[in-house]
Parts: C-alpha cells; structure tokens; sequence
C-alpha cells in the first residue's frame, strides 16, 4: 500500500512538473512573439483554479446544491432589479418622484408629436465605433463577437447602416437587442458566502454594443459640458489619479497654512444597480437631450431582459426594472449624469476645502465621492447636503462603509452623523487603491511587501533557484506585474529620498536573483543586462506622463492647481510642482512645466 502511494505521489510530481515546463515554454514563447498570449497565460497562472464557491448563502439559509444555488443567484438579482423595492422605501423622497413621473409622461407626449428627428449614422461612423470594438472579449447572449463585426465582408456594412438608421426612426430597440447575461463577479477581500460581495457584470448582444457606442459618441461631448469639474471618472485623458492628485494637492496645501483638513469618503449602495431610469431622464431632458433622442434612450431601458449566468448554468430571464448595466457601453455616461447633482450642490454650498479660490469640496471618480473640509461643522453641513440630494435621487448611502479621516492634524475627535448614524472615524483610509494617512505619504513598507508577493507568487520563492524561465522572460513579469503595484500613485503622493532608496534595493535585489548574480555586481550591470531602468527613472517618468496629461485640459482643477504651484509655491516644499521640476532639470529637458503651461493658455 504504502509502495502504491509512493509511486501515485511520484507520478502526480512528474505530472505537475511537465505542466509547470510546458506552461513555462509557453510564457517564454509568448513573450517574444504574442504579448496578448503573454499576458493571458500569465494571468491564467495567477489566477486561482477556482474562483467560484460550491456553498452560498442566499437569505440566511445555506445553499449547496447547484440548482438551488443557480435560482438563488436568479432570485438576487430579480429582488435587486425590482422597482417597487426603491419605490417603497420610506426614506426616499417620494413626492418629488410622483412630480419627476408626471413631467416625464407630458415629455413623452411633447417629443412624440413634435418628432425631431436623429441625424442618420453613416459607414464612417459605424466603422469607427466597430474599429473601437474590444476583441477577445466574451460573446453576448446572439453568439456574436467584436470580431465577427470587425471581420465582417464590407458589403455587410450599408446594411447594418439601414438596420441602425431603422432604429433611430423608430425610437426603439428590437426586443432581441436588450438582452443580457449578468455574471457575479467577486468583490476582492469580501466573504464569498454571500451575493452582496459581488458585482454584476452585463454581458450584452455586441450590436447593442454597437448601437450605444454611435450615442454615447454623440453625447458625450454635450453631457461633457454640464460635467461636474470635480467628476474625473469615466472621462476622457484623466483616470482616478486625477482625483487622488487633488486629494494630495489639498493636503499639501492645508498643511503649508497649518489649517485642519478632514477626508470624508461615501459609499454608495449598489450605485449601478439601483439608478432610477424616471429621475435619470428627466435629469437628461434638462441637460438639453431632447427630441427623438430622448425617447430612443427612455424606450432602450424598458423591457431589458437579463439571464443569470453561474458556474456555466444559465437562468430563465426576467425584467431589469432599474439601474444601468456594468459592462454596457452607455452605462458611464449615463451614470455619471444621474450623481452629476450631487457635486453640483455641494459646489453651490461654498463651504467645504479650496486651494486658495480652487474649490475642492467633492473630488470624485464616478460613483467615489470624497468630500473635503477644514471643520467638523462643515463637514456635517456637506454630509447633510449629500444625505437630502441623495434621497431625492432614490440613492442610499452606506454609513457603514463610509470613512473618515484627518489628512491635518485635528485637535479634537470628529462627530459626524449621516443622519442618526455615526461615521466612523479611522486613523487610515482606502480611497481609490491609496491609503491616506494625517502624513499623506508613500506607506512605502506596504508597497515593498506587495511587490515581494507579487513576484514570489509568480516566479516562486528564492527566485535565483527557479528552473526553466529566462531572465529577461522574469524581469518582463517584473516590470509588468510586480513594479507597477509597488509604485501604483506615487507620482500623485509626497515620496522622500528614503523611499524611492528602498524601492530600488528591492528591485535589486529581485534582478540579482533572477539572474544569479553575487551582490558585488555593480548595479548598473545589473540593469543594463536585463535592460530595466532604475526606480527613481520609472518614477520620473511616471511624473513626466501625468504632467503631459493635466497640461492637455487647461480647464480642469488639476490645471489649475498646478498653476498656482508654479506661482505660489516654494522650492523648498515637497509639492508635485517642485518634484516635477527637479526631474526636468535632471534630465535637461528644453521645456519646463512654466514653459509648457504658458503655452497651453
């Protein structure tokens, strides 16, 4: 017996060594000839075998068995994506809603009779929209993919002009075209017991894709100019370091004129998931989308069919009542619309934290709202903002898993109540993948330990004993996987010297072990023979792409923060300006921020 399991144990060995060489070769392959096989066999190898559950619990009661399990996943989402669950809560403002439905249905009337109509798409358009089509990507519930559009013979493509012309005339969708197949997608670090810590992603038919790519082109531009300045979510050339940049911007600031600051972050429950299409298209039709695009958009979210898609089983289908679809084309835009109030009223406030006449109250990415304040009382004051506009928009905030914390030094413990429920005051606060601390710096210790995790999961421990995988295959997976999580916004925060020193101990030491060098080796052979660069040339970089960004918009509020750096600011402090003008100077470019900000107005 004891010999039978010997020779199994021995066997599964050979089995799994073959497997881990095979799959190596392949990387090593890949590496060189196909970077989207690079990254996916990668990615393959990180990912666990199995990211699903066998046991859920589906209101209170603990389900096993994959039927019971499939219909519970189909009972969760037809509960969450029922209407008369947000119509009857008590909390929401019922009576503005009842107002919003009679307005909507004279609208309706109104638009119909007077019949403006949508200008035609033509084969440049729908070229351009099938050329931005995601390849690789799942097909929707028709069995069709971006490539079959993309690969299509060119005679197909006047007809598809017609189909959608078609659409436009008649104001609607074909029932076919509102189809989709949502897959629950956990939530990192969150218990995978319960449906809550998942996210709904919508799978939908790729020309409905289509369709709502040709709109949101069109009206991006004009929701663009009603946008929020605050709101850097979802928008063109900026991402959530934008917001994160004005976070830091009003640290350093406040800290400089020795004034308490305080970092409020709001949680919105299901903020996708639960939108009120009623209030969403009012709030459309008074940012001047009117006429037949007005009810080709209301008629695009009635009748929208969704299936459940769990563990390769499909649920029947049932009717999505509210809320926009994650992983639809239009989702964003309309998304953002729909909280676009919100920041608006808490700019009109005129309390809240400015650098200098620069309002910052509320820097947001999409549905993150953070609200930035120098006092208790004002913070309280904004939250109370926040608390009756969200209410009017059938928006529930989560006190729960809404934080605060002093990004100053405050003298006193903070109160603040989202209605009867208390805040929760934090030493460290999470917002938008940084950690925000009263220092507001690098937790540079933090990064090096997820670095070091990264690669070791990777490449295995010891690094310098692994078998079969090149070097410069390993420090790819470096430099692709591992570097950029440890350095993930830090051109946005106040790193010091001593940070960017044990950053680049790190990195040495990983290349040491990936190419068995002995630690006397020079550093700069180091580098030159896997050709990776330093980290304080990675950062600098880094700092260079995010100035090139910001400079590209001179209306926004990181544009005009970093020119009242450029003016008030001094050389000694360690502000973005002045890191920024260091690294231009070290590398002797021709131009500097001043230069390239002159040039922009």
């Amino acid at each position: 017996m004891n010999k039978a399991r010997k020779v199994l144990r021995s066997a599964q060995r050979r089995a799994h060594a073959s497997k881990r060489n095979t799959l190596t070769e392949k990387i090593m392959q890949a590496s060189q000839n196909d970077s989207k096989l690079f990254h996916k066999l990668v990615n393959g190898q990180r990912k666990c075998n199995n990211n699903l559950t066998d046991t859920m619990v589906f209101k209170g009661i603990e389900e096993s068995d994959p039927e019971l399990m499939m219909s519970g996943w189909k009972d969760y989402f037809e509960n969450l994506y029922k209407l008369d669950n947000l119509n009857n809560n008590q909390n929401f403002c019922t009576e503005k809603l009842r107002v919003i439905e009679v307005q909507n249905k004279i609208i309706e009337e109104l638009e119909t009779e007077r019949n403006i109509e949508i200008d035609n798409t033509n084969v440049l358009e729908v070229q351009e929209v099938i050329k931005a089509l995601k390849t690789g990507k799942s097909p929707g519930p028709d069995g069709l993919s971006a490539e079959h559009f993309k690969l299509m013979p060119e005679e197909l493509l006047t007809y598809i002009v017609q189909i959608v012309n078609l659409i436009f005339k008649d104001k609607d969708l074909p029932q076919e075209t509102k189809e989709g197949v949502v897959s629950p997608v956990h939530k990192s670090g969150k218990d995978k017991l319960h449906p809550e810590n998942y996210r709904g992603i919508t799978v939908t038919n790729t020309f409905s894709t289509l369709i709502e790519g040709i709109l949101k082109d069109r009206l991006e531009p004009k929701l663009l100019k009603v946008q929020s300045k605050l709101q850097r979510g979802f928008t063109e050339k900026t991402s959530s370091l934008n917001t994160a940049f004005i976070v830091s911007a009003a640290a350093d600031f406040y800290k400089e004129i020795i004034e308490e600051l305080i970092l409020l972050t709001l949680d919105a429950q299901k903020a996708f998931d639960k939108l009120h299409h009623e209030i969403l298209f009012n709030k459309m039709y008074h940012d001047g989308i009117v006429g037949n695009m007005w009810l080709l958009l209301r008629n695009m979210y009635r009748n929208v069919t969704v299936k459940v898609k769990w563990n390769n089983s499909i649920s029947d289908k049932f009717t999505q009542e509210i809320g926009v679809r994650q992983g639809a084309k239009l989702s964003t835009v309309l998304y953002k619309r729909y909280n676009n109030n919100i920041l608006e009223a808490l700019e009109r406030s005129n309390i809240g934290a400015r650098i200098g006449n620069i309002n910052v109250v509320a820097p947001t990415c999409a549905d993150d709202i953070a609200i930035l304040a120098s006092k208790e009382h004002e913070v309280q004051a904004l939250l109370d903002i926040v608390n009756d506009m969200t209410n009017k928009d059938f928006v529930a905030i989560n006190p729960a898993k809404s934080e605060i914390v002093p990004l100053t030094k405050v003298q006193q413990q903070l109160n603040v109540y989202l209605g009867d429920k208390k805040i929760d005051e934090k030493n460290e606060v999470k917002h938008l993948g940084l950690i925000r601390t009263i220092k507001n710096k690098v937790n540079i210790e933090d990064r090096l330990k997820v670095a070091r995790r990264t690669i070791y999961a990777m490449l295995g421990p010891g690094l310098s004993a692994r078998k079969g995988m090149s070097p410069i295959v390993s420090a790819r997976l470096w430099q692709t996987y591992a570097l950029p999580r440890s350095l993930y916004g830090i051109e946005v925060l106040n790193y010091t010297k001593s940070d960017i020193t044990k950053l680049e101990r790190l990195q040495l030491q990983i290349c040491r072990q990936i190419q068995g060098l002995p630690k006397r080796v020079a550093s700069a052979a180091n580098y030159c023979l896997l050709g990776i660069e330093p980290i304080q040339s990675t950062v600098d970089r880094l700092l260079l792409n995010f100035f090139g960004g910001i400079i590209q918009d001179n209306t926004s509020i990181e544009y005009r923060i970093i020119e009242r750096q450029l003016v008030m600011s001094k050389q000694t402090a360690n502000t973005f300006i002045s890191r920024l003008e260091t690294a231009l100077s070290k590398y002797k470019l021709p131009k500097t921020s001043r230069t390239a900000i002159s040039q922009t107005n």
